[in-house]
């Protein structure tokens, strides 16, 4: 029950969350999703890398938070304040970095193209996740097969601007 909320069926997510994060995806399958999608739109795509993600979140000032230092529980979606599950991508305007890159902290972690030894490295963190976890340089690692229901992705682009 509580993955099945989650859970794409037919190619499509569950109804009433098309904006949604996506998860229950592996690192393989987030990779794929940003070649495929590059592909598409003529251009290369491609996970992050966990210092691409971590500059996003930090900022020139090396901020602990995307917004400032101080953890600020109406800024991103946790256990501290959020919903108990996900929420539409860029819920938390408020919680945009000096970039103005949403959702950095809080929602779902995500997948980065680092390795850390046999396991790849996520940033971020997920609407279960207590103060601190989203801090701009934490930074856990999980397998590349699993599948977890606070784990998404992002895609970039190389070139400026991305």
């Amino acid at each position: 029950g509580e993955v099945a909320r989650f859970a794409w069926s037919g190619g499509k997510p569950p109804d009433g969350r098309e904006d949604h994060p996506v998860v229950l995806v592996t690192w393989s399958e987030a990779d794929r999703y940003c070649a495929w999608r590059g592909a598409l739109r003529g251009e290369k795509r491609r996970l992050p890398t966990a210092d691409e993600l971590e500059k996003a979140a930090r900022g020139e000032d090396g901020l602990a938070y995307p917004w400032g230092n101080a953890f600020e529980p109406d800024k991103l979606n946790s256990a501290v304040k959020g919903a108990g599950d996900t929420m539409p991508v860029g819920s938390y305007a408020a919680g945009a970095s000096s970039y103005g890159v949403l959702d950095l902290a809080g929602n779902v972690f995500q997948w980065t193209s680092t390795a850390d030894g046999d396991q790849m490295v996520i940033k971020g963190s997920a609407w279960d996740s207590l103060p601190g976890v989203g801090r701009g340089a934490s930074f856990e690692a999980r397998p590349k097969a699993v599948r977890d229901v606070v784990v998404g992705f992002r895609c970039a682009a190389d070139g400026p601007g991305s």
